[in-house]
């Protein structure tokens, strides 16, 4: 694996040639940028996918095409096609982005008729659900695993099914015969909305129910309150930083949602049984 480094990029990664033997992924990265700081316009023979974590971003694309990117957007730009950003958010702009070869996707599955979907440009909005999406494939390229190659290309294909099912399955419309649909709704937003200050009052209201009875049945869905599964969801994602990035720990931190470092530092120890800083040490890509 190969790290570059890019004009703008305040923390994270630019990986490529990153496994031999799944040439479709070309490169991948987990990064954050300075205000106003740009990325001339380029173009690439692959498919690439952009996810607006945090921050604000405009996306430039011959013939005037403009996206605006807020988080829980995600934009797709197929071959050839000459584009630029502009991050225009005062605060850091965090994206996750993959660039892979959709035709070996295609190949693999030509009962999805992926072409169908993936326009040659495009975003979609409020689909926070993909960012899990997104994070397994960096995961899994980034991070050494038992049948890595197997896993990475497996995590794409996940991914592009699911930008596929954001087009006609709604995220609400989902069920599972083990967990109650409002509990849910929950675990979806604490897990791609974990940096908000959710407190159980937020939660219940939002999917409509009294605290009470909501706290009861998250509990009986999950095994645990709450609290602790908005803590283990940020710690989850603060493991992830500290495998794939050079972010300080005060900065996991806040990108995590936790207010303070010591608040972090303790969570994470009582999750995983080392300090963030140890841990770091052990999972060093």
């Amino acid at each position: 694996m190969k790290l570059l480094h890019q004009d703008g990029i305040i923390s994270g990664f630019w990986a490529t040639e990153i496994d031999p033997l799944v040439p479709e992924i070309v490169d991948c990265g987990d990064t954050q940028h300075r205000y106003r700081s740009r990325v001339a316009p380029h173009l690439h023979r692959h498919w690439e996918l952009h996810y607006q974590v945090a921050g604000k971003t405009n996306h430039h694309s011959v013939g005037g095409r403009k996206f605006i990117l807020k988080p829980g957007s995600i934009y797709c730009v197929g071959p050839d096609i000459n584009h630029w950003h502009e991050h225009i958010s005062r605060q850091p702009v965090h994206a996750l982005f993959v660039g892979f070869d959709l035709a070996a996707v295609a190949a693999r599955h030509p009962e999805w008729d992926v072409f169908r979907h993936f326009a040659p440009i495009f975003s979609l909005h409020s689909v926070h659900q993909l960012e899990r999406s997104m994070s397994r494939v960096l995961e899994e390229a980034t991070v050494v695993l038992k049948h890595q190659s197997s896993g990475l290309r497996l995590a794409l294909d996940m991914l592009v099914l699911d930008v596929m099912r954001t087009f006609s399955d709604p995220v609400g419309a989902r069920s599972s015969v083990a967990k109650h649909p409002a509990v849910l709704r929950a675990i979806h937003l604490l897990e791609t909305r974990f940096r908000e200050p959710w407190s159980l009052n937020e939660i219940a209201d939002h999917v409509e129910m009294s605290r009470a009875h909501f706290a009861t049945l998250f509990q009986q869905n999950t095994g645990i309150p709450l609290h602790k599964f908005l803590i283990r969801a940020r710690i989850s994602h603060a493991e992830q930083l500290l495998r794939n990035s050079e972010q300080s720990c005060q900065s996991i931190a806040k990108e995590c949602g936790f207010t303070t470092i010591q608040h972090f530092s303790r969570a994470f120890k009582l999750q995983t049984g080392i300090t963030p800083i140890r841990f770091r040490q052990q999972h060093r890509v």
